[in-house]
């Protein structure tokens, strides 16, 4: 359930509308799973779901309607001071099925394949159905050393709260209303995805990977906030790629545990084919012939840290940590949509944690953080982003004191 309560004047004075929104989603179903060893080399494993959805909405608020200009009939209409109440909702029911089965086949002791197929459908806003082969191969030719491929075909049903046309009709001629009044529905995103890893251990305690993925998406879905209030709606991309690599390496050995991880990504939309009505005309115009970076993609992402255990063996042992995480930046809209990256930021987090053994349950732990250690001041979203409509900040610096207990 998500409310939200407008402040009546405030709202009303710098958005042109307060709206009181109440909207609420049940869902109910039913999943099975099993596994039958069929012979030595071969395990089958199968399963179903099927899953009921109902979700309604209700708002009600004022706005302001838009009336001819006194001083000037034949210009554009303009905000009048006198609000207008509305009230609008829907009641939306959707089904959703899924089964599938496949095979863990050991061809080998060091190699594994596992393949198989899934069918899903779904059945709301729109009717839709997908059959989704799976095939995944692993090699592991020593305990140190492991190689992993596989593709998939992904079938990922929309969200069930889509705005209706009817909604945009409640606010024509007003300074709420949509720029674009097209609205077609939000599809399920079909997505052909590859994936090639490996992982080794060279040495005692020491782990290293590295792995790149590829996505070619149809109707990729993404969630933008949209209007006041500021809720996430569904939209599709027509045509999207997705790709990256990653890297990770820890160290666990003794008292000491390191680690490292780094990704490199980068996702490409065009043609925003549903709920168009949340973008700008000429906005749309762009990206229907062009393709832009997806507001969400950031190119680097890294985290690091370490931590030390003084008296492991002991029942006051005493943990230290720290950790490092950096990001490149989301995006922002400058020129044309999500064309540059926000600035970068980085932030230092600390811990300790104290091991009290006062014979209480399985054991007593008090332990202190430190969020955001240097009180780093960072933007995650400026709001200018496609389907970013508010600002968002990364938490400011923070501490905290935890009690935890063991039973």
């Amino acid at each position: 359930a998500l409310y939200y309560q407008a402040d009546p004047m405030g709202d009303l004075l710098y958005n042109g509308i307060a709206p009181w929104t109440n909207r609420k989603s049940f869902a109910v179903g039913v999943q099975g799973d099993g596994s039958w060893r069929v012979a030595k080399d071969h395990t089958l494993r199968g399963g179903f779901l099927v899953q009921r959805e109902r979700s309604t909405a209700f708002t009600a608020g004022n706005t302001l309607p838009l009336v001819p200009d006194p001083d000037d009939p034949d210009a554009d209409p303009i905000p009048s001071d006198q609000p207008l109440g509305f009230t609008d909702g829907f009641d939306i029911t959707g089904w959703t099925y899924s089964v599938y089965l496949q095979d863990e086949w050991r061809i080998v002791p060091t190699v594994t394949l596992n393949f198989g197929m899934r069918f899903d459908a779904i059945s709301g806003p729109t009717n839709e159905y997908q059959f989704s082969p799976r095939v995944n191969l692993v090699w592991q030719p020593a305990p140190s050393f492991t190689f992993r491929a596989g593709y998939s075909r992904y079938f990922t049903p929309p969200p069930l709260v889509q705005v209706s046309t009817n909604s945009l009709a409640v606010l024509a001629n007003t300074v709420a209303a949509a720029e674009v009044l097209q609205n077609d529905p939000v599809r399920a995103e079909r997505a052909d995805y590859f994936d090639v890893g490996v992982t080794v251990k060279p040495m005692r305690g020491l782990t290293l990977g590295l792995s790149a993925y590829y996505k070619i998406a149809q109707n990729l879905l993404d969630e933008g906030q949209f209007g006041a209030p500021v809720m996430l709606t569904a939209f599709n991309y027509g045509s999207a790629i997705v790709k990256g690599v990653e890297f990770n390496a820890s160290y666990d050995d003794g008292p000491w545990n390191l680690y490292f991880n780094g990704a490199y990504g980068s996702g490409l939309g065009t043609n925003i084919n549903s709920a168009q009505f949340n973008f700008g005309a000429q906005e749309l115009a762009y990206i229907r012939n062009n393709y832009i970076f997806l507001d969400h993609s950031q190119g680097w992402t890294f985290s690091t840290g370490a931590a030390y255990t003084f008296n492991a063996e002991t029942e006051y042992a005493t943990r230290l940590s720290t950790d490092v995480l950096f990001g490149s930046g989301l995006r922002t809209s400058v020129v044309t949509p999500n064309d540059l990256s926000l600035p970068n930021y980085a932030v230092v987090n600390a811990s300790v944690a104290q091991n009290i053994p006062i014979g209480l349950g399985k054991g007593t732990q008090l332990r202190f953080d430190a969020i955001n250690l240097f009180d780093n001041s960072y933007q995650i979203r400026d709001g200018q982003g496609v389907g970013v409509g508010a600002p968002q900040f990364g938490q400011r610096q923070t501490f905290l004191l935890t009690l935890r207990q063991k039973f």
